[in-house]
C-alpha cells in the first residue's frame, strides 16, 4: 500500500487541480476504522415503542417521562423522574424509586450492568430545560464559539461527557467498546449518568493537547458497564444522538465530572422540512454512487488513506443501524423515510479516516447539511484518486 505522507490540517474542498490539504490527507497514511458491533434482536430490554417524540420548544412543550415507564425501566430513578404524563409528581413513583435505590449497594450502583436496561436518552430527553444563571455571558464566551443561527429549538441540559479515543466513540446508530482506568474522568462520568441520566453519556473526540472541549459530541447510551482485571472498567456504547456542546470551557467539578450544558442536535429540522422527504433521499443516493465509486477507486490505486469504503456499502451499514437503534426516536425525524437518510449519513462517516470523523463528531448539524460535506468530499476524493489511477496507468 502506498501514500503520501499527512497533511497537518483538514480544510474545506476546492475545485481546482491543486492539491489541497484535504486532498493530502485523502493520500496520507490512514487510520483503523471503528469496529461496528452487530445488533442482536430483543438484547436491549427497550421498549418497543419509543416513550414520544423529542421534547422541543417548537413543537408545542415538553414530553414528560411517564411513571409506568420509569417503573419498568428498573434503574436508577430517583425523585425527578417519578412524574406522570400530566406533570404532578407521582406518590408511587417516588415510593418505588426510593424503595430501589436503598436496596442496592453503592458498589452496585457503582459497578452495575446496565445492559438489557437502557433508555436512557429519554430519561435525559425528560427532564426540564436548564438555563444557568450566567447564561448570556456563556453565549458571549469566544471560547464556546457559539453560533446562535445553529441553534436549534431543542432544550438545554447539562449532561456528564467524556473524552474518548476517536477509535471508540460510537457513530450514531453503531455500537463501541471503551475502556478506561478506574477513578478516571470518565469513570466519574459513567457513575453520573448511571445515577442521574438513565445511563445516557456525552462522547467527545479525544483531541490531543485541546484545552477546551470540542463543539460538539454523540450522545450515547451505556450498554454494559463491566469491572475487568487490573482496575480497568469496560463500557458497552451506542450511538443515540449528535449533541451541540454549549459550554466548551467547562472543567471537572469537585467530584471529577464535567458536566457542560448541551443541546441535542436536530437530525431533521426547518431545512430539511422546507426540502421535503424526497430531496433527502435524492442525496443520500447521491452519497451511496460516490461512495462505491470512491470505493473501487481505493481498490485500484492501493490508497487508502481516507478510510476503507470498499470493504461495506453504505446501504449494508445503514441496514445494521435502523436495527440497532430500530427502539430509538431520533432527533426530530417523524417518518421512516426520514430515518434512512439520517442513519445512511452517519454510517458513511464512519468508515472515513481519523481525522475526517473527528472533523463531522465535533462539529454537528442537521441531516441535509451533512449530507452535502458528504457528497463535496467524496467528489473530492473520486476526483483526486482518479487523478492517481490515470497517472498510474500513463
Amino acid at each position: 500500500m502506498q501514500s503520501s505522507p499527512a497533511a497537518s490540517s483538514i480544510d474545506s474542498c476546492h475545485h481546482n487541480t491543486i492539491l489541497t490539504p484535504t486532498a493530502a490527507m485523502l493520500l496520507s497514511k490512514p487510520s483503523a476504522p471503528a469496529t461496528i458491533l452487530p445488533y442482536s434482536p430483543g438484547s436491549s430490554g427497550l421498549p418497543n415503542s419509543p416513550l414520544g417524540p423529542l421534547p422541543s420548544r417548537t413543537r408545542g412543550g415538553r414530553t414528560l417521562l411517564r411513571c409506568a415507564a420509569c417503573i419498568e425501566q428498573g434503574r436508577n430513578v430517583g425523585d425527578q423522574f417519578a412524574w406522570s404524563c400530566f406533570g404532578v409528581v407521582c406518590p408511587l413513583g417516588l415510593r418505588l424509586s426510593a424503595r430501589f435505590l436503598r436496596t442496592r449497594s453503592p458498589r452496585s450502583l457503582r459497578m452495575s450492568s446496565v445492559s438489557g436496561s437502557s433508555g436512557g436518552v429519554e430519561i435525559w430527553r425528560a427532564l426540564p430545560e436548564q438555563i444557568p444563571a450566567n447564561f448570556d455571558e456563556m453565549m458571549r464566551n469566544r471560547y464556546n464559539d457559539i453560533v446562535r443561527e445553529e441553534l436549534d429549538g431543542t432544550p438545554f441540559r447539562t449532561l456528564a461527557v467524556m473524552r474518548v479515543p476517536i477509535d471508540s466513540v460510537p457513530d450514531v446508530g453503531f455500537k463501541s467498546d471503551f475502556s478506561f482506568q478506574r477513578g478516571s474522568l470518565q469513570h466519574s462520568a459513567v457513575l453520573h449518568a448511571e445515577r442521574e441520566h438513565g445511563g445516557f453519556v456525552g462522547c467527545a473526540v479525544n483531541i490531543p493537547k485541546a484545552d477546551y472541549l470540542p463543539r460538539g459530541c454523540v450522545g450515547a447510551e451505556l450498554l454494559s458497564v463491566t469491572q475487568q482485571e487490573n482496575n480497568i472498567v469496560k463500557v458497552t456504547l451506542r450511538g443515540v444522538a449528535m449533541l451541540r456542546i454549549i459550554d466548551r470551557v467547562c472543567g471537572p467539578d469537585d467530584n471529577g465530572r464535567v458536566l457542560p450544558i448541551v443541546q441535542e442536535v436536530l437530525e431533521c429540522g426547518d431545512l430539511e422540512e422546507k426540502q421535503g422527504s424526497e430531496a433527502l433521499a435524492q442525496e443520500i443516493k447521491l452519497v451511496e454512487d460516490l461512495f462505491v465509486a470512491c470505493g473501487e477507486l481505493q481498490t485500484s490505486t492501493g490508497i487508502w488513506a481516507a478510510g476503507d469504503l470498499a470493504s461495506r456499502t453504505v446501504a449494508d451499514m445503514t441496514a445494521v443501524s435502523m436495527q440497532t437503534v430500530a427502539d430509538v426516536q431520533l432527533s426530530g425525524v417523524s417518518s421512516e423515510e426520514q430515518r434512512w437518510p439520517v442513519l445512511a449519513s452517519h454510517a458513511a462517516i464512519s468508515t472515513f479516516s481519523a481525522a475526517k470523523r473527528s472533523e463531522f463528531l465535533c462539529d454537528p448539524s442537521s441531516t441535509l447539511r451533512r449530507i452535502r460535506s458528504l457528497s463535496k468530499f467524496l467528489k473530492l476524493m473520486q476526483r483526486v484518486l482518479t487523478q492517481k489511477l490515470l497517472a498510474k496507468k500513463a
